[in-house]
C-alpha cells in the first residue's frame, strides 16, 4: 500500500486531527521527509530524524520533548514501538507515533479525543504492517 492509503485509513474514523507516514524507519533509520500527510500536517526531516533517533534512545526526548510539524510535545511513553506525546497548555492534545519495520504511522489528536481512542487508531494499523514484516 502507499504512504496515502495508510494516512486514509488512520484519517477515515474521524478521530485524528493529522496523520503522517515516514518511509525508511528500517533497520537503516534513513528517514527523508513525510511520504505521506494529511492536509495542513508538515513533518520536517529534522523532526522525524528526532523521531528515528527516539525510537533507538528515548533518554533524549524523555527530558526535553519533541516536535513534530512545530508542535512541541512532552513524551508520556517511550519504547521501541511507540512514542506518545502530549501539548501542554490549552492547546491540549497529542501525538502517536508508532514504528513498523518499514514506516513510522504518526497520529495527533484534539484535546476533544481520549489519548486511548487516538492511540487505538494508529497501533490497530500498526499490529498488522508489523506482523507482515512491513
Amino acid at each position: 500500500m502507499s504512504g496515502q492509503t495508510y494516512v486514509d485509513i488512520l484519517m477515515e474514523p474521524g478521530v485524528l486531527a493529522h496523520a503522517a507516514v515516514i518511509q525508511g524507519a528500517d533497520g537503516s533509520m534513513k528517514v527523508g521527509g513525510p511520504s505521506a500527510a494529511s492536509a495542513g500536517f508538515r513533518v520536517s526531516t529534522g523532526e522525524a530524524q528526532t523521531l528515528a533517533n527516539a525510537f533507538r534512545n528515548s533518554s533524549h526526548v524523555q527530558s526535553g520533548g519533541f516536535q513534530l510539524a512545530g508542535v512541541h510535545y512532552e513524551v508520556v511513553r517511550a519504547d521501541a514501538r511507540s512514542i506518545y506525546g502530549k501539548q501542554r497548555g490549552p492547546e491540549g492534545g497529542g501525538v502517536i507515533a508508532v514504528k513498523t519495520d518499514k514506516v513510522f504511522l504518526i497520529g495527533t489528536y484534539d484535546k476533544s479525543e481520549q489519548h486511548e481512542t487516538a492511540a487505538s487508531v494508529v497501533e490497530s494499523l500498526a499490529d498488522p504492517l508489523i506482523s507482515q514484516g512491513e
